[in-house]
């Protein structure tokens, strides 16, 4: 890239968009998903989006269409929101559905990735060392871990935690994630 392009904000990705290009590409998938959203679910969705108080409350709703979309919100519309961010990390936690929760996980690291926070490293760690949880979440969520805190890790790494079911794979260094799992 020329100094002229990077100058013009002409950026590159390395794919063949610019900056604007992608933030462009980016901006017209999330309007797609609110018009699919709003046509699935109604006046329910348009109360989502009317405020961020409104859009917790159906973090709770059993059917996990409007949990999934109102997470989504969280994400898409109020991810600088503390109770925004709350309730990601609570649904992390605890929603039923091991997908809600990978979702509501990756969506709080992306919208922490600018921040270096221990409380979300500490948040992915416990859930990667949970036993309780589903080794595909386990997996999924180490690499939210690795994510967060800037740790590469090799494809054959994340192909080994694509294949595992009955535990971990013995790739995955658990020595850093222990550290933040560990009781502060």
């Amino acid at each position: 890239m020329d100094d002229d392009a990077a100058d013009s904000g002409e950026l590159d990705d390395g794919e063949g968009y610019s900056v604007e290009e992608a933030v462009s590409v980016m901006r017209a998938a999330v309007w797609r998903r609110y018009a699919e959203l709003e046509e699935s679910l109604g006046g329910a969705f348009r109360r989502m989006t009317s405020s961020v108080e409104n859009a917790i409350a159906y973090t709770d709703d059993p059917d996990p269409k409007f949990r999934e979309a109102a997470l989504y919100l969280m994400f898409t519309l109020w991810s600088r929101e503390p109770s925004a961010q709350v309730a990601l990390a609570r649904a992390g936690l605890t929603d039923p559905s091991d997908h809600l929760r990978e979702l509501a996980l990756q969506w709080l690291t992306f919208a922490y990735l600018d921040k270096v926070d221990p409380n979300v490293s500490t948040l992915l760690a416990r859930v990667v060392m949970d036993e309780k949880n589903s080794v595909q979440l386990r997996g999924r969520v180490y690499e939210l871990f690795c994510m967060v805190r800037n740790i590469d890790i090799s494809e054959s790494v994340c192909d080994a935690i694509d294949a595992a079911t009955d535990d971990l794979p013995p790739e995955i260094d658990l020595t850093l994630v222990r550290v933040f799992a560990a009781d502060r």
